[in-house]
């Protein structure tokens, strides 16, 4: 499990993921894209997901004043990481 905090407009580079996640907006807006499909916001209290092994192509801080605080869970094999890089 990982508490991520991303300052207003930070952005994740476009990347991939193992296996699947799931979270929880603590705070602020969470923006998310993946390769295929349409971009989604998810507010403070909203469930999140992660899909595994597609391109994440927006992760990001929606607010330009707000933190994001998100928690996210993964299911990886056991060794992996849960970041893939795509560069």
């Amino acid at each position: 499990m990982f508490l991520i905090t991303l300052p207003p407009g930070a952005a994740a580079p476009v990347h991939a993921h193992p296996g699947i996640g799931v979270g929880y907006v603590l705070e602020g807006i969470y923006e998310s894209q993946y390769e295929g499909e349409e971009l989604l916001s998810f507010k403070t209290g909203d469930a999140i997901y992660d899909l595994a092994h597609t391109p994440h192509l927006i992760a990001r801080n929606g607010s330009e004043t707000r933190p994001l605080r998100f928690l996210m869970t993964f299911v990886v094999p056991k060794g992996s990481a849960t970041i893939l890089s795509l560069k």
